[in-house]
């Protein structure tokens, strides 16, 4: 798979303006109001990022139902496609949201994520994965 290219050449736009080309992709009124939610949530940030790149990890993060309908799956189900053009409308949201991860520091620790699925035996005792 080619690595993603490009977005870090689009300028740093505001939450609400990355996502205007990937809106269809979405129900846009739920979209707005999950945006205007998440704004209202990263007024301050602590952690150093602006408003708008701290909105963007947590859009990212956020719990919607149905699950396929979310940007987190929607996004990783694009980056999983082989066709990297499908990918440019995501690059002022990407630019945004990588830009944030990128600022953040690093921590050297064990993170737990909860999956449906056992996956017992693909992780044997023993084995350091």
């Amino acid at each position: 798979m080619l690595p993603i290219e490009g977005y870090q050449d689009v300028p740093l736009v505001s939450l609400k303006e990355a996502m205007e080309p990937i809106i269809y992709l979405f129900d846009r009124e739920s979209l707005l109001a999950k945006i205007w939610v998440v704004k209202e949530q990263c007024k301050n940030p602590a952690d150093g990022l602006s408003p708008d790149e701290s909105g963007s990890i947590m859009l990212y993060t956020f719990e919607w139902i149905p699950i396929e309908e979310s940007l987190y799956f929607i996004l990783n189900k694009t980056l999983r496609m082989r066709n990297r053009e499908l990918l440019k409308p995501w690059f002022p949201y990407l630019r945004l949201f990588i830009g944030a991860l990128i600022q953040l520091p690093s921590i050297n620790d064990v993170i737990y994520r909860g999956v449906k699925k056992d996956l017992k035996n693909e992780y044997p005792p023993g084995t350091d994965q």
